[in-house]
């Protein structure tokens, strides 16, 4: 192995006098404000998939006025806001941040600009929070995450993420706000198990990341494979059609690239879900697919594309504001959609070329230094990189068929496995350089 790493990592790598200063930062360490603030990343992530406004009936989700919001909505978002930014101010006073992870900072400045001159709503520019989000986290958990057993912890975090939607799905159908629930999909021959009016997209996306987390670990325990296809098979009945491709197309990535003992568990895995699958459900989902009712199929989406090219022609540059896409399709004719399912066209609508390349050029590299990464280190086992690979690749699919660069909960979820590689890939490089 050549001792020279990715111009990526260099910015945090070659000065071991960094290293020590980052250690000795008395003020903060001694004090335990380092522990409080990754301890609320981490709960971040094990609350991330629900909305708790949803429980009670009074999210986003349950009104067709996009502008309509809760309060109880608004305090959740802030709390989470509040806890990536206290998390990323103790960062930067202990000296922790990477330049690498101020990628999306650039965006933000643009899309602040775009509000201001757009004049819009509150109820629009609150997502500039949504934003904010999880690019704070980003910056805090690259800095923070950098512990040899973060990534078992990584882990744990996302399936308690799962299992609290679960818990948060049950609560609300008991209180008769989950209409969803129990809902037969018609000649699929089984019944819908997302949680509420809407949020299929947390409840769904969720298990997806969980499972890859887990099923990258397969080989040190029977038990990783086995819940990782049973959390991949909940979140599958969820019918998220752009998740199901991103989850298909990240265990492909894996089986290329990682160890023959784990790649052996995984097509076990695979073929195990598949047959099981197929047995149950293959035929009728097929007859479904087919059919003419689209639930299965594009469901309106790529029907409202052409709509979404004009708006961005009548703004190409400046863009018509953030959460435009949601108010333009709300008062179109014949519009059967909320939100445009498409984040590279909404992207484009909300704030213009120039905010679609400040947003999608850094996500996009990500994904590819993340990729180059894992390929880079294919034969020392890196699970972290194989598990952040996988998740980057299903949540660029899922971008393009949902809402996910708005939505704090599942950005802060997909993006959650980066920060603990590249600490991965920090520490080995240490090692390799003779850094104790």
């Amino acid at each position: 192995m050549e001792p020279t790493m990715n111009p990526v990592m260099t910015s945090a790598t070659h000065y071991p006098a960094r290293i020590v200063g980052e250690r000795d930062a008395v003020m903060l360490q001694g004090s335990g404000w380092i522990r409080a603030a990754r301890l609320a990343l981490w709960i971040v992530i094990a609350t991330a998939s629900f909305k708790v406004s949803e429980i009670i009936g009074l999210g986003e989700q349950s009104y067709a006025d996009v502008t309509v919001s809760s309060p109880l909505d608004l305090a959740f978002r802030l709390g989470v806001l509040a806890s990536c930014a206290f998390a990323t101010f103790i960062a930067l006073a202990a000296g922790k941040i990477r330049i690498v992870t101020l990628w999306f900072v650039p965006f933000s400045v643009w899309a602040f600009l775009v509000t201001i001159g757009q004049q819009s709503s509150f109820s629009s520019a609150k997502q500039l929070g949504s934003y904010a989000s999880w690019i704070l986290f980003f910056i805090a958990a690259t800095a923070l995450f950098d512990q040899p057993e973060d990534f078992r912890n990584l882990r744990i975090a996302t399936v308690l993420s799962v299992i609290n939607a679960a818990i948060a799905g049950i609560i609300e159908h008991l209180l008769g706000h989950a209409p969803m629930i129990g809902r037969s999909w018609e000649n699929a021959g089984f019944t819908r198990i997302h949680t509420g009016a809407g949020g299929i997209l947390l409840d769904a996306g969720a298990p997806y990341i969980a499972a890859l987390l887990l099923l990258v670990s397969a080989r040190k325990s029977p038990l990783m494979m086995i819940g990782g296809v049973l959390i991949a098979l909940w979140g599958s009945g969820n019918i998220l059609r752009g998740g199901m491709i991103g989850f298909i197309i990240g265990i492909v990535w894996l089986l290329t690239v990682v160890s023959r003992p784990v790649r052996r568990r995984l097509l076990i895995a695979v073929g195990g879900a598949v047959i099981l699958v197929s047995l149950a459900f293959g035929g009728k989902l097929m007859q479904k697919s087919v059919s003419d009712d689209d639930e299965l199929n594009t469901s309106g989406r790529i029907e409202h594309w052409p709509q979404l090219i004009g708006w961005i022609r009548e703004e190409p540059i400046w863009g018509h504001g953030p959460n435009a896409d949601m108010d333009l399709l709300e008062h179109s004719d014949g519009a059967d959609l909320r939100a445009a399912h498409n984040e590279l066209l909404s992207t484009a609508v909300n704030f213009g070329v120039v905010g679609t390349i400040l947003l999608w050029c850094p996500l996009l590299l990500l994904l590819f230094v993340t990729l180059r990464l894992a390929y880079h280190h294919r034969r020392e086992n890196p699970e972290p990189l194989w598990g952040a690979g996988a998740v980057l690749l299903m949540l660029v699919t899922l971008s393009f068929t949902d809402n996910t660069l708005r939505t704090p909960g599942i950005m802060i979820l997909a993006l959650s496995p980066v920060p603990v590689a590249f600490n991965w890939c920090f520490r080995r490089q240490r090692e390799l350089d003779g850094v104790v």
